[in-house]
């Protein structure tokens, strides 16, 4: 053993210890900020995983733990956008992305069984029809099924059946 009065005492295998310890630590925190911003729900038999990452918040209708994000079957909106989301009787999503909280420029659709409504913000009488009909269609959903919400700037996560 040897002891050194400028640094304290150093052990047989030092070294090899605290290079195992810092590369727990790196693994360990890798693993935590892969898995922190995932959650997962289930709504009307349907599970949804919502994991917020630095491209954007994805949200699947199942439960998904991989890794890397998800290749197919999957919603992503900005990480400060909105997004409803319905499950209607025959396991059909209904998704409704809301424009005005981020101008929907990030937004990604490959869900496999859904109808997908969103609408622009430039202003003219077409887009003002489109956003009418978002709106109704949004409440004719509202009352008849439940829905999750959404909002990935402070992935605050709403159920409603």
């Amino acid at each position: 053993m040897k002891v050194s009065t400028k640094q304290g005492k150093y052990f047989r295998g030092g070294k090899v210890q605290k290079t195992f310890l810092l590369g727990f630590c790196i693994f360990a925190f890798v693993l935590f900020r892969v898995f922190w911003y995932r959650t997962f729900y289930i709504i009307n038999e349907v599970e949804f995983t919502v994991w917020k990452t630095y491209k954007g918040c994805y949200i699947t209708p199942y439960k998904y733990w991989g890794v890397l994000p998800p290749k197919d079957n999957y919603l992503r909106i900005s990480n400060i956008g909105i997004a409803d989301i319905f499950i209607c009787k025959d396991k059909t999503l209904c998704v409704f992305i809301d424009p005005h909280s981020d101008g929907a420029t990030e937004t990604i659709c490959k869900l496999k069984s859904c109808q997908y409504y969103s609408y622009s913000t430039t202003g003219d009488k077409e887009e003002l029809k489109r956003s009418r009909d978002w709106v109704e269609e949004w409440k004719k959903n509202q009352s008849k099924y439940p829905y999750i919400t959404i909002f990935a700037r402070v992935m605050k996560i709403e159920i409603n059946e």
